[in-house]
């Protein structure tokens, strides 16, 4: 026999209601990491790939590319240029270009 009442905590519709909510936040937020992460891969995996085309050029040829389109042509790198913008500075046939790889920014 207990001495008191034991009061029933009840949750309701709402508690269910601002779980779900919360669920859905975090999953939205992870979803959002996920894809900020693939797209720096991806800018990591073509920034990586002309480096390697400008190493192997200066190796073969003796000199760097003049272009990045040479590079394309006949190195074999494919690039988006409907999601990257790729900035190759040449400085003179036997200084290592400077290759910047940034997303297109479209609004």
């Amino acid at each position: 026999m207990h001495l008191y009442k034991k009061k029933k905590i009840s949750a309701g519709p709402f508690f269910g209601v601002v779980l779900f909510v919360v669920c859905f936040i975090f999953f939205f937020k992870a979803i959002i990491n996920v894809s900020d992460d693939v797209d720096d891969n991806e800018i990591m995996a073509l920034k990586n790939a002309i480096n390697k085309a400008i190493t192997t050029c200066y190796a073969i040829e003796g000199t760097y590319p003049e272009s990045i389109e040479y590079i394309e042509e006949n190195y074999g790198v494919v690039i988006e240029y409907d999601k990257y913008v790729v900035v190759y500075d040449l400085l003179g046939p036997n200084v290592k270009p400077n290759v910047i790889v940034a997303p297109l920014e479209t609004e």
